[in-house]
């Protein structure tokens, strides 16, 4: 594995997968089976957009929600979004030869999703992403996700050290991820980002993170990536 290709951090949903229709009707039912209101237009956007979880959406939603009301949410959305994701979820275009081709210059890749860490193995299992990734990281509890600065310390460098790059810095490192959490996480450890514009995220929200550059489809990533000497 090369020294001096950037080690690729890749987020998962609007970056790798197209897993809106998905979310967006996990949320639906679990709202429905909540007992509350259909959601006005434009809010499932606004929080797939801010990459935020689940409890944060539902707090957001529900003023003074209590841990239990927010754990049931979470179970009844998690219930609904197997079979949605199932049916519903997606590769974009060209990923998977992409990957490939990434794999073959000797890039070091790694899934960083805030995803529930049980459902995005899953879903990389399934979409057949597994064979291009040396690992995947997603949602734990009691652990950091993006934006948070400690995903690096507690997550990141750990894995890294297993691999044999305990060296390596935020700064050796690109992510690739479509919404603020993202783009706050590469602010807040130093690290540089690709903003996938065609994920989750809006310009208006992600531009003044002032991404390192954009990509509008993931094979486009690969104009801005070194080749092996």
């Amino acid at each position: 594995m090369s020294r001096t290709l950037p080690i690729l951090l890749l987020d998962y949903d609007g970056t790798l997968a197209e897993t809106r229709p998905a979310i967006c009707r996990a949320i639906r039912e679990g709202l429905l089976t909540m007992g509350l209101p259909p959601l006005a237009p434009g809010v499932l956007e606004d929080h797939l957009g801010r990459g935020a979880t689940l409890a944060q959406f539902y707090k957001g939603l529900v003023p003074g929600a209590t841990p239990e009301a927010i754990a049931a949410f979470e179970a009844a959305y998690r219930a609904h979004y197997k079979q949605a994701d199932a049916e519903d979820t997606v590769i974009f275009p060209g990923v998977a030869r992409t990957l490939e081709t990434l794999r073959k210059r000797g890039y070091l890749m790694i899934a960083l999703s805030n995803k529930h860490e049980g459902t995005l193995l899953e879903g990389i299992d399934r979409l057949g992403l597994k064979p291009y990734l040396t690992a995947a990281l997603g949602a734990v509890p009691g652990l950091p996700r993006k934006p948070e600065a400690a995903v690096w310390t507690e997550r990141l460098q750990p894995v890294l050290a297993r691999l044999g790059r305990g060296e390596a810095q935020p700064s050796d490192c690109l992510l690739v991820g479509d919404t603020t959490a993202d783009l706050g996480f590469g602010q807040a450890v130093g690290m540089p980002v690709a903003w996938a514009s065609y994920g989750h995220g809006t310009p208006d929200s992600c531009t003044p993170y002032k991404p390192q550059f954009q990509i509008n489809s993931f094979p486009e990533l690969l104009d801005h990536l070194p080749k092996p000497a």
